[in-house]
């Protein structure tokens, strides 16, 4: 569910039409999005160290951060214009996060077997079905309110969503499974890290 924030984003563009009807904001918020994570990778390259658990749980906190100024949009005591900027300040912070996020869940999942790869595949492929589906339910569920409460009760669940992945991510690095991977054991292949691998399984 690492990509399930910018789904969250991008499911919610008539949002974003009703508050900026004059713009083109899914050519620009695409455009911010892969900027950002074109820097962040090439960032990445340059990097020396690889601290596995921070650089997670640092882009999830990222996430949260950046849903949350979203969900609080309506509320914001700011102009359109602004408000405007504010949103692609929010997609860059958010493509940062995803794209440390993102490499430091890929080099995790290395560590596993190739059958644990597939499932981190599909479930990128399912983050994007579940912010489709939390949309079109608070849609259903607000039709009465319009689409601002509907927004705004959409983002809550992303937010949540975002605390479980969290919560998923601890369970998993408590599990023995994990702690013999990450050591070396059990027949798996482990890479060389610049830092030691068994960092993420402090957190």
């Amino acid at each position: 569910g690492y990509l399930f924030p910018i789904s969250a984003v991008w499911a919610a563009f008539d949002y974003w039409k009703v508050l900026f009807p004059d713009i083109n904001i899914e050519f620009v918020v695409t455009g911010v999005y892969q900027t950002g994570s074109m820097f962040t990778v090439m960032f990445l390259m340059l990097a020396k160290s690889f601290s596995l658990g921070p650089r997670i749980l640092g882009g999830f906190c990222g996430q949260f951060v950046c849903l949350a100024m979203i969900f609080a949009f309506r509320w914001l005591p700011v102009t359109r214009d602004a408000l405007f900027y504010v949103l692609l300040v929010v997609i860059l912070f958010c493509s940062v996060a995803t794209g440390y996020l993102d490499s430091a869940i890929l080099s995790l999942c290395s560590q596993y077997s190739p059958r644990m790869q597939q499932f981190l595949q599909i479930g990128i492929g399912l983050g994007t079905v579940v912010s489709v589906l939390y949309r079109d339910t608070t849609k259903l569920l607000m039709s009465r309110r319009g689409v601002a409460d509907a927004t705004s009760m959409y983002f809550a669940a992303a937010l949540a969503t975002v605390l479980i992945c969290v919560a998923c991510y601890r369970l998993l690095m408590s599990l023995p499974v994990s702690k013999a991977v990450l050591a070396g054991e059990a027949g798996y292949e482990v890479t060389t890290w610049n830092s030691p691998p068994p960092l993420a399984c402090n957190f």
